[in-house]
């Protein structure tokens, strides 16, 4: 059941050092985001983990614009 396990809690990554995320628009990166009406264009999620170092995924939000 999925309500019970999400207020539950759970470990789904051990070691995780740091955590830092970043927002593309208007032709460069952001490290804040507050604009609650649109979307980023795009997102940086970059996990540091204590045995394995820094890993870094980008996601394409909206095409274009974002509006």
């Amino acid at each position: 059941d999925y309500q019970s396990t999400a207020s539950e809690g759970r470990v789904l990554l051990r070691e995780v050092t740091a955590f830092r995320l970043r927002f593309y628009a208007d032709r460069r990166w952001q490290e804040t985001w507050d604009r609650p009406q649109r979307l980023p264009q795009g997102l940086e999620i970059t996990l540091t983990l204590a045995n394995s170092g820094e890993i870094t995924r980008l996601f394409l939000l909206t095409p274009g614009g974002g509006q």
